[in-house]
């Protein structure tokens, strides 16, 4: 398995927190990504400093596969929906 990747899209600087408090529930590694910068998806200043006026990227690690749970994953999706681009 490898990278899985979510377009999201924050609106209100509550969502930054509401979606970085969502992320650090889960052990698994969490990065978002806008363009060519990277941040940590559990750093709320990661997060702000990115570029948000568009959708960007959350990329789940599925690389430590000692932290990954397929379970946790699907309920992860759950919990940052709101947010999600379809």
């Amino acid at each position: 398995v490898g990278d899985l990747v979510t377009k999201v899209r924050f609106v209100f600087p509550q969502d930054i927190r509401d979606f970085v408090y969502a992320t650090q529930a889960y052990k698994f590694k969490v990065s978002v990504q806008s363009e060519n910068y990277i941040v940590n998806g559990k750093s709320i200043l990661g997060v702000l400093s990115l570029d948000l006026t568009k959708p960007v990227e959350v990329i789940v690690d599925t690389g430590l596969m000692s932290h990954f749970n397929e379970e946790d994953y699907k309920q992860y999706l759950v919990d940052i929906d709101r947010w999600v681009v379809r």
